[in-house]
């Protein structure tokens, strides 16, 4: 059931995060753009008969040009959108943080998601034992088991925060037309009006980079303060976490959430920061 908000908004910080990242094969339609950072595989080419060809890359995980151009052995190809499945966990418990020291902590998150493109995705994720600071009873959606709160589904993508130090960032929001990355309550299932509405983005920085591993990829919010230690891409306005807490009445605070997210693939997927 969707609670409506009387106003305003707080911030309680993102339980909300897996994994953007990618999964299976990608379909063989051409070389990847060099429109870095971007999800590829890469394939080892064929060394005889009409089907010979070279690439751009001397090794398997597609990270260094061969000393002679024009004699790789490997290539980068994008994956195609709906073929980047992934599942997620959280190693530790993941923590929302406002500025003005709320504080909520779920000590379990399991997530799926695909890829819609080499640069984007969609995932939803489950957190579980969902407790708050102040409170003796767990958060929730409104109306669900106590302590268990699902997101709505959230648009993923992946840019730089640092291109000169090739530092990547994924970056999670909500997916039209939803506003909210997450609507809770807490105080115990029913109990309201603690209705808690998330919105904003949330980035970590992510890795590894150019790696021909199959994962896990290791996204790690972290934040000082209710405040995320990467508020943007690079070049990009930020985008941050805003709570708001209704009860009943408003209040606003900005948030943050600190986490350490594996993403596991089922193929051997790479994220791909460095130009051919």
């Amino acid at each position: 059931m969707r609670r409506s908000r009387p106003c305003g908004s707080l911030a309680l910080a993102v339980l909300a995060f897996s994994g953007a990242a990618a999964g299976s094969a990608a379909a063989v339609t051409g070389p990847a753009p060099n429109d870095v950072p971007e999800f590829v595989e890469c394939l080892k080419l064929p060394a005889h008969g009409q089907a010979a060809a070279t690439g751009r890359f001397k090794s398997s995980a597609c990270d260094s040009a061969p000393a002679v151009a024009g004699t790789g052995k490997y290539e980068a190809f994008e994956v195609e959108p709906g073929e980047g499945e992934y599942t997620s966990t959280i190693g530790k418990a993941a923590f929302l943080e406002g500025a003005n020291g709320s504080r909520i902590e779920c000590k379990a998150m399991t997530a799926s998601g695909l890829l819609t493109g080499p640069k984007t995705g969609m995932a939803t994720q489950t957190y579980t034992h969902c407790q708050p600071r102040s409170m003796p009873l767990g958060c929730q959606n409104y109306g669900s088991a106590t302590g268990v709160i699902v997101t709505n589904p959230l648009e993923t993508e992946v840019a730089f925060v640092d291109a000169a130090k090739k530092e990547v960032g994924e970056d999670f929001k909500a997916a039209p037309p939803n506003t909210d990355i997450e609507e809770f309550e807490c105080g115990g299932s029913g109990a309201g009006p603690n209705f808690i509405f998330l919105t904003g983005s949330v980035i970590g920085k992510l890795t590894p980079i150019d790696s021909a591993k199959a994962g896990p990829f290791a996204i790690s919010p972290t934040a000082k303060k209710g405040v995320n230690a990467i508020s943007s891409f690079e070049g990009q306005a930020p985008d941050t976490l805003v709570t708001e807490l209704c009860a009943p009445s408003c209040t606003s605070e900005a948030s943050a959430e600190v986490a350490g997210i594996k993403d596991q693939f089922a193929s051997a997927v790479e994220l791909k920061a460095l130009e051919g």
